[in-house]
């Protein structure tokens, strides 16, 4: 399953969000640069334009002036949309760590995307905040809408016991694994360990700490009819696992990534992945290097 139509976001606000700085090892310490905010508006902007122009469909969320929201440009941690969880449309609401960013679930923002996605089901996690558990929508989320299997790392931001309860009330199969990066920390986000296409999937194997999760997740995916394109660590924190297939309007599939994502694969890994869809790569190091997300990140899918 795959959507023609995206949401992102037109930031006029950015930083380096010294509340998930300890959890986000792609995340670089800001340092002064002047005109940051223009430079993250170009790339933003140049990004949409890029898109559109290749037939993709783009709602664009702007940020609140008076709501200060550093990552409001990462919005598909928020929330995520279905169209095959039963008859009904439905769009979930996703608990998040950092309480800066629980800024960005905006009630004017939910309420257009509601009305823009006509969904008839509402599920709100959002007051499991008060709790201390998180999930953090498509970043704590690899979904195979398909086969109904949801791929998560475990993390501060993805908490088992919460992942347990969104695939009893989903009706997906959840396979959970954990992971450490060479800094002893866990991986953030599951959506930058993996990529899920229709033929292919993008994993780093190097970043799993138990090696029967590991097993168990490859062998989940082959079962699917998974082609595994495998990539290295080194690849990982050029964000080459952070990207998204999506369905073009004028042509086939699309794989969304950035140029620094793109620059890191082999050819190799390059033709494996065609065999889902062309690449259309985003300029926005900026974005990547002070943010600590990429691409996929910056993407959340109406379906």
């Amino acid at each position: 399953m795959l959507t023609s139509t995206i949401i992102m976001v037109f930031p006029l606000h950015f930083r380096s969000n010294e509340e998930t700085a300890s959890s986000n090892t792609f995340q670089k310490k800001e340092e002064f640069r002047v005109n940051l905010l223009k430079t993250v508006q170009k790339e933003a902007t140049l990004s949409h334009e890029l898109l559109q122009y290749r037939g993709i469909d783009l709602v664009i969320i702007e940020d609140s002036p008076s709501v200060n929201t550093p990552d409001s440009l990462f919005p598909n941690n928020w929330f995520s949309t279905h169209s095959e969880l039963s008859e009904k449309r439905t769009i979930i609401f996703y608990p998040m760590m950092a309480q800066n960013r629980r800024k960005e679930r905006r009630e004017e923002v939910k309420t257009m995307l509601i009305e823009k996605g006509d969904f008839e089901e509402i599920i709100d996690l959002s007051d499991y905040e008060n709790e201390g558990l998180f999930l953090e929508g498509t970043g704590s989320l690899v979904l195979d809408r398909k086969n109904k299997i949801a791929f998560a790392a475990i993390s501060e931001r993805t908490n088992p016991i919460l992942l347990e309860k969104w695939g009893a009330i989903t009706g997906y199969k959840v396979v959970s694994f954990s992971t450490k990066h060479p800094t002893g920390v866990s991986i953030y986000h599951t959506n930058v360990i993996m990529s899920m296409g229709i033929k292919t999937v993008v994993v780093c194997g190097d970043i799993f700490e138990f090696e029967a999760e590991k097993n168990s997740v490859y062998a989940s995916l082959q079962k699917s009819g998974k082609e595994i394109v495998e990539i290295s660590l080194s690849q990982l924190e050029n964000f080459a696992g952070n990207i998204l297939l999506v369905q073009s309007k004028n042509e086939g599939a699309i794989w969304i990534c950035s140029t620094t994502a793109y620059g890191s694969l082999t050819e190799m890994q390059r033709q494996t992945l065609r065999k889902d869809g062309d690449f259309q790569m985003l300029p926005v190091s900026t974005i990547e290097q002070i943010g600590g997300g990429s691409a996929r990140c910056m993407v959340a899918e109406l379906f």
